[in-house]
């Protein structure tokens, strides 16, 4: 399921930290980051250039 072409493992890995795969795809995209150090990095990387858009909203508590 975690492609070897290195384009696709960074998209896979975008979706990942993105949240977009479905639920059987990312668990198994979790399980790989404990043995592939390729995917965790890409990982890493997509987690950096995203994290500044958390900056971007302004935090508000859930409705009860």
């Amino acid at each position: 399921m975690i492609p070897a072409d290195p384009e696709a493992r960074d998209a896979l890995a975008a979706e990942y930290v993105l949240g977009t795969l479905e639920a059987r795809e990312a668990a198994a995209v979790a399980r790989a980051l404990a043995t592939d150090a390729e995917l965790a990095a890409a990982v890493a990387r997509w987690e950096a250039r995203l994290a500044p858009l958390t900056a971007l909203a302004l935090p508000e508590a859930p409705p009860p």
